[in-house]
């Protein structure tokens, strides 16, 4: 009778046994494939890990930041600016480029200590 059944219009005759190799086959294949999703997840894993890393160090940064926007404007500064502290191009670019060594210099090193004294010194040298 199963035969009969495989010649009806719309009708398709599925054998289990074949049903369940198929299974196994499928099954075999996806684990074959896991090591592989762990590479993928473990880099993934890792590039969180590096920016929750540097965003621990944002607050830092800012206030670094901040801190030479404002030596750049203060009186005394803009003196010395002017006659013997030499520019080096736009004062923005310039502190930008501090705290970005400053950043790679935390990141890297996991430097300690206070950074803000190397930061402006790196700000007043150019």
């Amino acid at each position: 009778m199963e035969a009969e059944a495989a010649i009806l219009p719309n009708i398709s005759l599925v054998n289990v046994d074949e049903l369940s190799r198929l299974k196994d086959e499928t099954l075999q294949k996806r684990e074959a494939e896991v090591p592989r999703a762990r590479i993928i997840i473990s880099g993934y894993i890792a590039e969180f890990l590096e920016w929750h890393e540097m965003r621990r160090h944002v607050s830092v940064l800012k206030a670094a930041k901040t801190k030479l926007k404002e030596l750049h404007t203060h009186p005394l500064y803009t003196r010395l600016a002017g006659q013997a502290v030499p520019g080096n191009g736009d004062a923005d670019e310039q502190i930008q480029r501090v705290i970005n060594g400053m950043a790679t210099r935390m990141r890297q090193y996991n430097q300690g200590g206070c950074h803000y004294i190397q930061a402006i010194n790196e700000y007043i040298g150019g």
